[in-house]
Parts: structure tokens; sequence; C-alpha cells
């Protein structure tokens, strides 16, 4: 396949386009979503009002118990809820490429299939369809629901001090734009891993397609030879790709744990200067931990767009190749 690679921003854009038969379906989804992160944000500011209130004597009221408690169930149904939708929302769109993809593969000229070993056309059918499932499922939905979260959060945070809705908007965006940075290294090595399983899956096709030539000239010795070169390198680019993951993504994520220090610091201060309630201080880290484990979040999910936009790529290769077969007039 010599065709230009295309930009990320091309490819997710057309995988954006499968979603558009099922938009109610995604609009259910986002608004469990929205549900469950509405109680999930309140939550830590309301323990802090609690925390408060049991520090100073007055107690803890029935009203914000019940409210903690019937938060706590709503947002469990809402995340059950817009699990279920996002499994369904996945599955639909699958169908809809498979079939899109099976159709082209038998609209394709000879001289196509001359050029596309069959080995080639089943991996991309099966692996590289399934590796954007991933996209359809979670990705959508997760990264929306870390920029909701991610807002929500620093308006709670503003609301107790700007000091720590500042330090933590700015290493929330440094750590962001290393990890998107790290992402184009990422898709280039993902897309050599899937072009070298390419080479893996025709070889299977071919001996089990072939299996009576192989061992009617005894050849068996040989092929399990080249298939072993052709394994190893798929191995060792997989490896290329997990090492690269392995030590810029975690990397970015460092920057943001100076971001607890930082408000324990400036917390401790305001508390000691009576500016500001423990209850407050407290609730701005159980924030800070909450972000802490959605960043965390952050590398897999640039790790898995990157690894779906790269097999994305080479279902749409094939879908986009020219017709060669022109119509009589």
């Amino acid at each position: 396949m010599t065709a230009a690679p295309l930009s990320t921003r091309r490819v997710v854009g057309r995988m954006f386009r499968y979603l558009r038969p099922y938009r109610g379906l995604a609009l259910a989804g986002f608004l469990c979503m929205g549900v469950q992160l509405a109680g999930e944000v309140s939550q830590p500011w309301l323990l802090g009002v609690a925390i408060d209130g049991l520090a100073s004597g007055r107690g803890l009221s029935a009203a914000l118990a019940s409210t903690l408690v019937v938060l706590g169930v709503l947002r469990a149904a809402a995340r059950y809820e817009q699990g279920v939708l996002q499994t369904r929302l996945g599955q639909s769109v699958l169908t809809d490429v498979r079939l899109e993809y099976f159709r082209r593969v038998l609209d394709l000229s000879f001289s196509d299939h001359d050029e596309l070993r069959r080995g080639e056309l089943i991996a991309r059918a099966t692996r590289d369809v399934e590796r954007t499932r991933v996209f359809f499922v979670e990705i959508v939905f997760s990264a929306v629901e870390l920029a909701v979260f991610l807002a929500g959060t620093l308006a709670m945070l503003a609301v107790a001090t700007p000091v720590f809705a500042l330090v933590t908007g700015a290493l929330v965006l440094a750590t962001g734009s290393a990890n998107v940075l790290a992402g184009a290294g990422l898709r280039r090595r993902a897309r050599e891993e899937d072009d070298a399983y390419d080479e893996v899956a025709a070889i299977v096709q071919e001996n089990v397609a072939g299996t009576r030539v192989v061992k009617a000239f005894a050849q068996e010795g040989r092929e399990i030879d080249r298939f072993d070169g052709r394994l190893r390198e798929y191995l060792a680019r997989g490896i290329r790709v997990w090492d690269f993951f392995s030590w810029t993504i975690p990397t970015a994520n460092i920057l943001f744990g100076l971001s607890i220090p930082a408000v324990l610091a400036i917390g401790g201060w305001l508390v000691l200067e009576g500016r500001l309630g423990v209850g407050l201080v407290a609730s701005a880290i159980r924030y800070l931990t909450a972000i802490q484990n959605r960043l965390r979040a952050i590398g897999r999910m640039v790790q898995s767009t990157q690894v779906a936009v790269a097999s994305a790529e080479r279902i749409f290769e094939v879908l986009d190749r020219p017709d060669r077969i022109v119509a009589p007039a």
C-alpha cells in the first residue's frame, strides 16, 4: 500500500461519521455520563462541608447525609446504564464497518487482489476492525467525560480558592500536552507493528490454503523458518510500541504529581492563617486524587487512540482504492 498517510485528525473525523446513524444511542450514553459526573464532582465538596460541620461541632445534618447516599446510588445506576449503551453503540458501528469492508473487498479488481495478499486482507478485516472498537466503545466517551470532569473539578477548586484551580490547571495542561505530543510517535510505531502482522497472517493463510502443496514438496521446514522470521519481526515491533509507551506516557504524568504537595503547602498556610477550613483542603486533595486517576487514564487513552487510528487508516486504504474497472458508457 503506497498511499500517503492520513493525518490523525482526518482519520478520527472519518471514524466519527460511523456514529451518525446512532446519534440517539450516543446521546443517551452522554446523558448517563452527565448524571454520574454530576455526582462525582459534587461529592468531594459535600464531604468537605460535612468535615467542616463535624470539626465545628455542628454535626452532620440528615439532609446532607441523605444527599450523599442518593448521589452514590444515582452514580452507580448511571454508570451501569452508560456501559450498556456504549457496548451497544460499539458493536453496532463495528457491524457497519465490517459490512462496508466486505463489500469493498468483493468489488476490488483482479489486479488489486494480485497486489493485496489474502492474508493481509483477512488481517485488516479481523484484527484491524476489532482494534477500532475501542475508539467507539471507550475513547469517544472517555474523552468527553475527561473534559467535562476536569472543567467541573477546576470550577469546584476555584470556589475553594482560585490558587488551587490555577496550580492544578497549569499542571493538567502540561501533562495533557506531553501526552498528546507522545501520541504521534506511538501511532507510527503501531502502524509498523500492524504491517508486520500482515506478513505473519499472509504466511498462515498461504500455508493453510496450500497445505497439500507444502507437504507434497516437503517444504515444512522452510515454511516454519519463514514463519519464525516474520513472527520475530512482529514481536520486535510490538516491543518497540510498548517500550515507547512505557517511558513517554508515565513520564508525562509525573508532572501532575507536583499538584498535591503544592496544594497541601498552600492550603496548610491558608488554614493556619484562618482563611480556609480544613474541610475545603480535604476536598481539594480528594479532587486532585480523582484528577490524577483520570490523568493516568489519559496515557491509556492516547495509546488506544493511536492504535485505533493506525488500524482505521489501514482499513480506509482498502476502502479508498480506486476503481479500475470502468463501466461502459
